[in-house]
């Protein structure tokens, strides 16, 4: 039952009823004395009211903010998340060497720097390969900036190294989709490299998205409200709620006995258009914590339908072709990424936003039309299937549509 409290007036006026009622006292006019013991009365009773209406919102689960929604949630072992910097340790962000040159480590020392520079730089340089030390500054297309993590070795025939990267700052904003880290600061950071820095590229073929900010009153709230399933473990619903408590995890989906009896899978899907394999890691070491001995979970993605398309422009008098075509594209990969897992690919939504980008696009024509399975790992489309534009379907609930800059292209007829 709800606490009925009362401001400081209506406690004056309470108090000047109550005075009149059950005493003889008639001087409680402005300045009188008898008014004064009431008004200080009434505000110290309208402050108890206030701290009682503080704790009883804290009570609650439904209305607890900040300290007391933590102190709720300690009581099941459930912390805030904090802020958290975007990392990723796996095989994905690299640098290479120009694959137009067709060169190796040993050959690029060779052609491009000299030998007193190699001689002066032994922890860098050596007749056959150099060393990128650890804290080179990666640049995304965004602006946000990461720090590699480990030395990249490259030596004889080495043409790319694997390294860790981290955020240089915290919260989801410096979270990156896949092939945005494309910068680096190696001429200034490694002098000994300038003969040859702008032949070393660098990439990351799959998205960085675990960096979040402060947990909010709102999702911890939520996180609490299943916290009781959650600690049971050994059910569905507490392998769902791991799984979503990793940052960068948008869904997840419980497919029980996908691999035999005593057996489950969950296929989540990401903010990011694609699901990294270092979500996938994440996702399935917390899940372990919660799976009944004897049974087996699985994390894995979606299996990614891919569409390749050629899309070519008419415009009107006057028409910027390279804004169009920027916009258009942007609208058709923003359209098919964001289909829900397991939903068709329709058709005239796309010719809709397609048309819908600016007043000056006159017509559209698909010169290429294509779907097949898009390997992440890999960055490319398999099983490829030319096919006339039409509505497609999915042959799972659990898969999903990609598409992306490179394999959607629009040009002019």
């Amino acid at each position: 039952m709800p606490l009925l409290t009362q401001t400081e007036d209506a406690l004056l006026d309470e108090g000047l009823r109550q005075l009149r009622a059950t005493t003889p006292v008639r001087f409680e006019g402005r300045g009188s004395t008898a008014r004064a013991l009431l008004e200080i009365a009434a505000r110290e009773h309208a402050a108890i009211h206030q701290r009682l209406e503080v704790m009883q919102r804290d009570s609650f689960l439904s209305t607890a903010q900040g300290t007391s929604l933590d102190r709720l949630g300690e009581l099941l072992g459930i912390e805030r998340t904090q802020a958290l910097r975007a990392f990723d340790t796996s095989r994905n962000v690299r640098f290479y060497i120009d694959p137009s040159l067709g060169e190796t480590a040993t050959a690029v020392i060779a052609s491009r720097v000299n030998s007193t520079t190699v001689e002066a730089h032994p922890d860098t340089l050596t007749p056959t390969g150099f060393t990128i030390k650890a804290g080179a500054q990666l640049t995304a297309s965004t602006g946000v900036t990461y720090s590699t993590t480990d030395d990249a070795i490259f030596a004889g025939a080495d043409i790319e190294q694997f390294v860790g990267v981290i955020a240089n700052g915290a919260g989801s904003s410096f979270n990156v989709a896949s092939g945005e880290l494309t910068r680096h600061d190696l001429q200034h950071a490694q002098p000994e490299f300038v003969s040859f820095a702008d032949f070393i590229l660098v990439d990351n073929r799959m998205p960085i998205s675990n960096g979040v900010f402060p947990e909010s009153d709102e999702a911890l709230r939520f996180r609490i409200k299943h916290a009781l399933l959650t600690v049971q473990a050994a059910n569905p619903t507490s392998a769902v709620q791991s799984v979503l408590s990793v940052p960068g995890v948008r869904t997840a989906v419980y497919v029980p006995y996908d691999g035999g009896l005593h057996s489950f899978s969950i296929v989540i899907q990401a903010t990011d258009p694609i699901v990294s394999d270092g979500l996938v890691r994440a996702c399935q070491q917390v899940l372990n914590r919660v799976v009944a001995a004897g049974n087996r979970g699985l994390v894995r993605r979606p299996i990614y339908h891919g569409l390749q398309v050629k899309l070519a422009l008419a415009y009107r008098p006057r028409a910027d072709r390279l804004r169009i075509r920027q916009l258009v594209r942007r609208a058709a990969v923003n359209y098919i990424n964001a289909i829900e897992v397991g939903d068709p690919f329709i058709l005239n939504e796309l010719i809709q936003r397609v048309q819908e980008t600016d007043d000056l696009l006159l017509d559209h024509q698909f010169e290429i039309f294509a779907r097949g399975i898009y390997n992440p790992t890999l960055q490319r489309l398999e099983r490829v299937q030319v096919q006339p534009p039409s509505n497609l379907s999915l042959t799972s609930h659990l898969d999903g549509w990609y598409t992306s800059d490179r394999l959607f292209i629009v040009c002019d007829q």
